[in-house]
């Protein structure tokens, strides 16, 4: 009696551990929000200082950061979106300061030509 006793227990628990082990992602660790935008940009700029142009791209070439793992597409999509709009203004106003100084400086030469 003991020895059936002692198999139908280790069977349950068997069954129990089974279950446990079922695959589902209900149990799945949440990536941190902030890490990942933080890979994400991280990664960006990483992109941009090796020479590549920038832009959406950046993610199709180099792939989504292990930072993002079990986030929603979307949330990632948005952090993408948020980085390379802020970076691309930072270009834009540089740019933008680089060719005033250009003017600036062309406008002065013309008010005070050199013989």
């Amino acid at each position: 009696m003991n020895t059936r006793t002692a198999a139908c227990t280790a069977l349950l628990a068997l069954a129990a551990l089974t279950g446990c082990s079922s695959g589902s992602d209900s149990h799945k660790p949440v990536a941190d929000p902030a890490a990942c935008e933080a890979a994400l940009e991280a990664q960006y700029l990483r992109a941009i200082a090796e020479g590549d142009p920038g832009g959406l791209p950046v993610y199709e070439k180099r792939g989504t950061p292990d930072d993002c793992a079990g986030l929603d597409d979307g949330d990632v999509n948005a952090f993408a979106w948020g980085i390379v709009g802020k970076h691309g203004m930072d270009d834009t106003k540089e740019s933008l300061e680089d060719l005033e100084g250009a003017v600036d400086e062309y406008a002065s030469r013309l008010a005070d030509p050199q013989p």
